[in-house]
């Protein structure tokens, strides 16, 4: 593997994005454990002309997903869940579903529950600019009463899923779901600056903003407000060096239970046999890939997220952007960086 064609990569990325006074992005390569190469570039606010730094917590929209899947993971291990048991004796707005839905089929995405988001309007009223948390996402949960598909037939992207997921966690253990995550993985691997973010007035230390820009002035930035405060689908705030904590358990199960981790990356077949390139919280590699690797991909309210683990190398890649016109063309990517890794 040749780590520094991997290192001239990532820094020819600046090159193709704004210039360093605007919002930008941050990126490091971890192997075996340690950060060997990172790059801060761009603002972490504005109002502040404050830099980014490794240690500026970004929001992760779906990148979160993964520490869901890890609570539900640390349930089954200590065999207070199974993941084969019925949601629907769990969670009560979802006893009106006829068919049985499984834990594992709202991890993978098999569920065939609708994603919650073209529910806002017509079920609460509510659009983007307005604000929302679990509460109101279990609302439109249980007017629903038909499934997309039945579960297990095959695999649509539903984050309804996740945030039902977290009134799991909240039934089987009595805590808050933030609660819950902060005392079993984040606190457990010293990640310090990382949190589901369940309450939108909070203090956070080195928050970045999120931030959009005019179509047709690309420097007329303008705040893209944090409205929404769900938990589960999204609303993990984290930084590069806590990440890298948790890639480094991730290749050495060094702190946290190893089923629980290895457990990402396990996935079943639909019912009719065909592979499932999602498993709990992550997606897999195609199979005709040099190396297998798994990611995950993020984007909401100005942020723009992507985590790329090699198991088989000890190597991990973040990139967390808070403007979206410097996000890289995640597909390219993806098979860009494994090009250069094979």
């Amino acid at each position: 593997m040749d780590i520094e064609r991997l290192i001239k990569y990532f820094e020819n990325q600046t090159n193709k994005t704004n210039p360093n006074k605007e919002p930008g992005f941050c990126s490091a390569i971890i192997h075996r454990g340690e950060i060997i190469h990172s790059i801060n570039h761009g603002l972490a606010s504005l109002e502040h002309d404050a830099p980014l730094t490794n240690n500026s917590v970004f929001y992760l929209a779906s990148l979160s997903k993964q520490f869901t899947a890890a609570c539900i993971l640390k349930l089954v291990y200590d065999k207070k869940l199974k993941l084969t048991q019925d949601v629907r004796a769990i969670v009560k707005e979802t006893d009106q579903f006829r068919n049985k839905i499984t834990i594992q089929n709202l991890l993978n995405h098999t569920s065939g529950i609708p994603d919650y988001f073209p529910y806002l309007d017509c079920q609460l009223h509510l659009d983007g600019s307005d604000y929302f948390d679990n509460k109101h996402i279990m609302k439109i949960i249980d007017c629903l009463w038909g499934l997309d598909f039945a579960p297990n037939e095959k695999h649509e992207y539903s984050n309804s899923n996740y945030i039902i997921l977290t009134e799991v966690v909240k039934k089987v253990t009595g805590k808050s779901f933030a609660k819950f995550a902060k005392d079993n993985l984040f606190k457990p691997v010293g990640m310090n600056q990382t949190s589901f973010d369940d309450d939108r007035f909070k203090v956070i230390k080195h928050r970045v903003s999120g931030y959009v820009s005019h179509s047709a002035k690309r420097k007329n930035y303008r705040v893209d407000l944090k409205n929404s405060c769900t938990v589960g689908d999204g609303g993990v705030l984290s930084s590069i060096n806590d990440l890298a904590k948790w890639e480094a358990n991730a290749h050495n199960n060094k702190l946290l239970d190893g089923p629980v981790l290895k457990g990402l990356t396990k996935t079943k077949a639909l019912a009719d046999g065909s592979k499932l390139f999602y498993a709990n919280g992550m997606e897999l590699s195609p199979e005709n890939a040099p190396i297998p690797y798994v990611f995950h991909t993020g984007g909401f309210e100005g942020f723009h997220t992507l985590l790329i683990r090699v198991p088989s190398e000890k190597l991990s890649m973040l990139y967390l952007s808070n403007n979206p016109a410097v996000d890289f063309d995640l597909t390219t990517t993806r098979s860009k960086k494994f090009e250069l890794i094979s």
